[in-house]
């Protein structure tokens, strides 16, 4: 069963919002982050970034890296949305 959630994140002293897709459980667990925000699609382009925790590699098909610093605070905004809930982590 999928899990999905929006949650929000500070980027360059902004706060944005990130609609977050995660499917699977643990080692098959594949985290969607779109960020709607046209603004930002100049530093991620299309607007999304799918994550495998497995090896934790970025695998959007586009050919552009997306800013680091967007993604940091992306991901820990999703840790730290699943921490919140008692024994779940944002792996599984």
């Amino acid at each position: 069963m999928a899990r999905v959630f929006s949650t929000d994140f500070n980027y360059r002293n902004s706060y944005y919002t990130a609609l977050v897709t995660i499917t699977g459980h643990n080692e098959e667990s594949v985290i969607t982050i779109q960020v709607p925000d046209r603004e930002l699609h100049n530093v991620l382009p299309g607007g999304k970034i799918i994550v495998n925790p497995e090896k934790k590699i970025l695998t959007e098909g586009n050919k552009h890296t997306p800013d680091k610093d967007l993604i940091n605070a992306l991901l820990s905004a999703v840790e730290k949305h699943e921490n919140t809930e008692p024994g779940r982590d944002i792996w599984s």
